[in-house]
């Protein structure tokens, strides 16, 4: 059964990133939007936590927790933006690569030491990126597209070694959730204040009140993978469990394909395959 829980959580994970996509391209308010996404995170994580009774046990925790959410804000914002700008596959790949993030920052922080599975997947991913780099003349000088995939892969692997470190702390999930999920609101929040025109129209009033309803839309796609991947865990391997939701990014790769009628040449194909293999062994490894 945990294969259909990790198979639905890739699915509804992918269908987020489709959904980023389809409303940044349509010049949706992002800030309203990825409040929209976090308000909605807020409500239900907070609910969960009453009924469970998780709480967070030390002042160290609370701090983790709100840390959380600023390093979930840039993520969203870096992969919102790639999304509006840059290629959706590529993108969606190389916001995919969290794991070579996650294990270098985790050898630095508590000298966790990789294996010769996890150096192998390591070094094709790191091949698999020089290939897309390569082929699409990508540069960290001005971020214009498919380089805001990896801005969005690290501070997603920030988060969850900030979320690892909650675990540390003994802080219950759904407490350190409605922590990180508060404050990441607050930040979107301020975000669309500083940004809002003060020029105004009607119809500008009218499309802001949809952005943020588009953003509670995919904040119900978004718990829902949460809790998809929460119940898949329970019972099954967490590898496995966590190679099978990485597949998240071919439900990104054949929306740009069929309906976006994106087309890749030889070396763009070849870095997101290695990338895939190297996300799944290193996963997998783990």
């Amino acid at each position: 059964m945990w294969i259909v829980f990790a198979i639905a959580a890739a699915f509804f994970f992918g269908l987020r990133g489709i959904l980023y996509q389809r409303f940044s391209r349509q010049g949706s308010d992002r800030h309203l939007t990825l409040l929209g996404v976090f308000m909605t995170g807020f409500v239900v994580s907070l609910i969960m936590m009453l009924m469970t009774g998780h709480r967070v046990q030390t002042p160290a925790g609370i701090w983790v927790g709100l840390a959380m959410g600023l390093a979930s804000y840039f993520g969203n914002m870096a992969l919102y933006r790639g999304f509006a700008t840059g290629k959706t596959s590529l993108v969606g790949v190389l916001a995919g690569t969290i794991p070579l993030f996650t294990v270098v920052l985790a050898f630095f922080i508590w000298n966790e030491r990789l294996s010769g599975v996890q150096l192998a997947a390591f070094l094709v991913i790191c091949f698999g990126i020089y290939m897309i780099h390569y082929s699409n003349g990508l540069s960290l000088k001005g971020l214009k597209g498919a380089e805001w995939g990896l801005v969005a892969a690290f501070f997603f692997a920030m988060n969850d070694l900030l979320s690892k470190q909650s675990t540390l702390l003994h802080s219950g999930i759904f407490a350190s959730l409605t922590l990180m999920f508060a404050s990441g609101s607050l930040m979107f929040a301020i975000s669309w204040w500083r940004s809002r025109s003060a020029e105004r129209g009607k119809g500008v009033v009218y499309a802001s009140y949809l952005s943020l309803l588009a953003g509670v839309g995919i904040g119900i796609i978004n718990v829902s993978g949460v809790f998809m991947i929460l119940n898949a865990f329970k019972t099954g391997k967490t590898g496995l469990v966590s190679a099978l939701t990485a597949m998240s990014i071919l439900v990104i790769l054949s929306y740009s394909r069929l309906i976006l009628k994106e087309t890749f040449v030889r070396t763009e194909l070849v870095g997101i395959v290695l990338s895939l293999m190297g996300i799944v062994i290193l996963r997998l490894g783990g």
